[in-house]
């Protein structure tokens, strides 16, 4: 079946659509992450092949770029299957344009200060 018979199937970060064969969807997803500190209202992007693993140790203080902005709460997640992708994702966010895009999308929606 090519990705245009399905519906809704999103494309990955260069815009061209591939389906995924069988071998790739028995592997794990890959995840790009977004917490807000509650602390100081700034976000945290992050990227894990774990997700509730990863978001566990940031809630317990494990990871050192947040363990000082506690608590922490998840904004929202992508998932996806090919890892270079997530990361090209994940490097987006983290990018200049990329935390202006979050902050004008999540500030008015997580009632955070400009």
């Amino acid at each position: 079946m090519t990705s245009k018979g399905i519906r809704g199937f999103a494309p990955h970060a260069r815009g061209v659509r591939r389906m995924p064969d069988e071998s790739i969807l028995k592997k794990s997803m890959y995840y790009v992450y977004i917490l807000v500190s509650r602390k100081d209202e700034n976000f945290y992007v992050g990227f894990s092949d774990d997700l509730k693993r990863r978001i566990d140790e940031h809630k317990k203080g494990k990871v050192k770029s947040t363990k000082y902005r506690l608590p922490l709460e998840l904004v929202c997640y992508e998932a996806y299957i090919h890892k270079e992708e997530a990361m090209t994702r994940e490097k987006y966010l983290k990018s200049s344009d990329g935390k202006k895009d979050l902050r004008k999308r999540l500030t008015k929606t997580l009632n955070i200060k400009k």
